[in-house]
């Protein structure tokens, strides 16, 4: 509609008359005038002064009729661009048409309506409803003889059944003349042709493991035991029931037998691990670089922008290192005990909160330096000191000679950790002691042979190490996903040997980080070539971060989240219903994903990101989101699910 903008414009002044009205009559005349003609008109008194409007384009007014001398009405037409409205010809932009001018539509099929001028406003809107008469259809907007209605037949009587283009015929009337014809119905990406009709897709929407990645060969028996020593320890079988894996509940769950199954339940002498106290298995233990030392580490001043503190500390004795939680347990040889055991379906999960490798961390007093470890060990308000963090191990055969170990670490205190070099775990070989060989001759990836002295440290060309008997025919393989190359390692004749890799990283408030290691018995080349083959099966893992799948979704999509491999990443794509992929842009900034899956060399580029159109998608069913991801070795995996819907 125009707009009636309410300022008006006065037309040019108009001359408005009245008739002359002389009560007397003239009783003689003047000379020379011309003699009075009895035809000559009357002047109509009846003209009022006031403008009118004929209607909403014409002006009627009182004007001087130069002819007859008199005044009357005259219509004169309203310029362009002005309406007439109470005697006046205004400016306008109103828009008042609801209609086309002669228009007339069908209001069914028994009456119409046309377009006409409102008396009032002059303005063209829809009249009520005009009925046709008896024997009348309306068409087109108007009335006319009603036909004879146009026989036919229905073309089918039911649906026909899905073809193979996923699809089926619906048998309907399509064109309203009463009679059904078969129509070709195509289900959406998220549905599946079902005899004649479109149902939902039952989609795998199990989101893939981030602890678990490779696939076993079969699953091996548990068994519980107490035969050593009255410690309650679990052993998980390979399915051949040739080789086994142990651990102790008293010492944190820690690794005590890597080796064969033997005839008996408990240790034998194929063991490669140490297990001879809380501090030596396979196991975690987590440091904090402002809290190394006992006494700074009261008041995390041990480093300080940069600088370690070497005057405010007990000793560098081992015995008075700061916070340390210990898997195992702490120097008075408490073990750390478990708050939880699960050894079933072939994995073996073990959850505990490690003692404090030092009972007596945290006491800032410099007095307390003095105190011997017997003093301590027997002080029981501190021999069993627990840490501020949980660790959850989960240990499972990936084939005969090869054990997967999955480790996370919570942060459960208050307390932030400062990055520091960790054990992460750390690998201590049997030493020849207790009836066991000796595994102290250490190997690097290209068969290099360490001579490990006090922490020695040096760099493989591959993220794993062996120690093995001097003939090399047996030992135990440690592989660390991460891929960190540097190493640290000690050999002790007659003592201990121990080897870790030095990944460093802390542990924020409610932080928590998560690795995964593997296991190797046999010769070096058995290892060796183990190993390759691990590397080589390693997929892809990760996870979607948006959509959340928490909300409806509509139009073009944002898809964000992260992939890590133990190599590199070469692609990354969306698949939607199983169908279309979409290519995903891999190498973004994720410095959050370094903070929990440490050690990772691309961890810090790990983000992928992209846009998926749901254009055209259905509300109907549930769609499907999966994250596809390939590595250099040409492993493909899912790395995530997500089930949506759309608006």
């Amino acid at each position: 509609m125009r707009l009636l903008h309410m300022t008006s414009v006065l037309v040019s002044a108009l001359l408005l008359f009245a008739c002359s009205d002389d009560s007397e009559s003239r009783s003689d005349t003047q000379a020379g005038d011309p003699p009075i003609d009895d035809q000559t008109p009357t002047c109509d008194k009846a003209c009022p002064k006031e403008a009118s409007c004929v209607d909403k384009t014409t002006l009627k007014s009182c004007q001087l009729n130069e002819e007859t001398g008199c005044a009357e009405w005259i219509e004169t037409p309203c310029p362009n661009d002005t309406f007439c409205e109470s005697g006046v010809c205004t400016s306008t932009s109103l828009e008042c048409d609801a209609c086309p001018p002669d228009g007339a539509e069908c209001v069914d099929e028994h009456a119409y309506k046309k377009c006409a001028p409102n008396g009032e406003t002059g303005c063209l809107g829809w009249s009520d409803p005009i009925a046709c008469g008896e024997n009348e259809t309306c068409r087109d907007g108007q009335c006319a003889a009603s036909e004879a209605p146009v026989s036919c037949s229905d073309a089918c009587t039911q649906n026909e059944a899905c073809g193979s283009n996923n699809s089926y015929k619906e048998c309907k009337d399509t064109d309203g003349d009463g009679c059904k014809e078969l129509v070709e119905v195509s289900c959406d990406s998220a549905q599946t042709c079902s005899k004649d009709a479109c149902v939902c897709k039952k989609f795998n929407a199990e989101q893939p493991s981030m602890i678990h990645l490779l696939s076993d060969e079969g699953k091996g028996k548990s068994e519980s035991t107490t035969v050593n020593g009255g410690f309650h320890d679990e052993y998980l079988y390979h399915h051949t029931n040739e080789f086994k894996i142990g651990v102790r509940q008293e010492w944190g769950g820690s690794i005590i037998f890597w080796g064969q199954a033997g005839d008996k339940p408990g240790l034998n002498d194929t063991n490669t691990i140490d297990a001879n106290d809380t501090g030596r298995e396979v196991q975690v233990a987590i440091y904090d670089l402002s809290r190394l030392r006992q006494l700074c580490a009261a008041t995390a001043s041990c480093w300080i922008d940069g600088v370690g503190s070497s005057t405010n500390i007990c000793s560098t004795d081992i015995r008075h290192l700061g916070w340390n939680p210990v898997q195992g347990g702490n120097y008075c040889n408490t073990g750390s005990g478990v708050e939880s055991v699960s050894n079933k379906d072939g994995i073996l999960e073990i959850v505990t909160v490690p003692l404090q490798w030092n009972p007596d961390w945290d006491n800032g007093d410099p007095n307390a330096c003095g105190l011997s470890r017997e003093q301590i060990c027997a002080d029981a308000s501190k021999n069993h000191k627990r840490s501020d963090v949980r660790l959850t191990q989960r240990i499972r055969f990936i084939n005969a000679l090869t054990a997967e170990i999955y480790y996370k670490v919570d942060n459960i205190g208050e307390l932030d950790h400062r990055a520091n070099v960790q054990e992460f775990p750390t690998l201590y070989s049997a030493y020849g002691g207790h009836g066991l060989g000796d595994y102290g001759t250490l190997m690097t990836a290209n068969n290099t042979l360490v001579k490990p002295e006090s922490n020695t440290v040096f760099k493989t060309e591959e993220p794993w190490v062996a120690f093995v008997n001097k003939s090399k025919e047996y030992g135990v393989g440690l592989l660390y996903e991460n891929g960190v190359l540097e190493f640290s390692g000690e050999y002790h004749p007659n003592s201990f040997n121990v080897v870790r890799s030095r990944v460093n990283f802390g542990l924020p408030k409610n932080g928590s980080v998560q690795t995964r290691v593997y296991l190797f018995l046999g010769n070096y080349n058995t290892i060796a070539d183990q190993v390759s083959k691990i590397q080589k099966r390693l997929p892809p893992f990760g996870a979607l971060d948006k959509p959340t799948g928490a909300e409806s979704v509509s139009g073009d999509v944002a898809i964000s989240g992260w992939v890590l491999d133990n190599k590199k990443v070469k692609r990354v794509v969306a698949r939607i219903d199983e169908t279309k992929e979409v290519e995903l842009k891999y190498g973004e900034e994720r410095f959050d994903v370094c903070l929990s899956w440490v050690g990772y060399a691309d961890c810090q580029k790990s983000g992928f990101s992209g846009t998926v159109s749901f254009e055209g998608y259905t509300n109907q069913c549930d769609h499907l989101i999966e994250i596809i991801a390939k590595d250099d070795d040409n492993n493909e995996r899912t790395i995530a699910r997500k089930l949506i819907k759309v608006k």
